[in-house]
């Protein structure tokens, strides 16, 4: 599994940094790439997990980078960077993420074990390591609380509801 991410650092930096709230949004039919890769151009903090797949075309395996929650971006940032998300045309709803705190710490748990062509870190990657063994079992737990907030609470805003 790799990340996308933003240019601007991991959650834990943007915190202390930019004020902001995470926000889960979802977007039409394969347009999630499109949509992380606008918001983090202009610095708006975006994250989209994907994952490796090989997939066969014409008697050809090609390794494809694919996201792991379909149509779904998790942004970090004011209610004036979520009005440019939806202006951009890829969204479909919006939703504030009910565990504030617990998105810092899952992503800073994978930035930590993840392989460092996927995570931005200062550090080498044998520190990374040490703190942090990667394993299976840890990014399943972290991914099952992601899934969690991406039950979308009553509160989801349509799209016509945040402009």
């Amino acid at each position: 599994m790799s990340l996308i991410r933003p240019s601007v650092g991991w959650p834990s930096a943007i915190a202390r940094t930019k004020p902001g709230e995470w926000w889960v949004v979802r977007t039409k039919s394969r347009h999630e790439k499109i949509l992380a890769r606008e918001l983090n151009g202009v610095g708006i903090t975006a994250y989209l997990l994907v994952k490796r797949e090989s997939r066969q075309y014409a008697q050809r395996a090609v390794d494809v980078e694919v996201p792991l929650f379909g149509r779904v971006v998790f942004v970090y940032g004011s209610l004036e960077d979520i009005r440019f998300a939806i202006s951009s045309g890829c969204v479909v709803s919006v939703a504030r993420a009910q565990d504030q705190v617990g998105l810092h710490a899952d992503f800073d748990l994978l930035a930590a074990t993840l392989p460092s062509d996927a995570a931005e870190s200062h550090e080498d990657d044998a520190a990374r390591r040490a703190k942090a063994p990667p394993t299976v079992e840890l990014h399943r737990e972290v991914i099952f609380r992601l899934r969690r907030e991406l039950d979308v609470p009553p509160e989801a805003l349509n799209v016509r509801g945040v402009e």
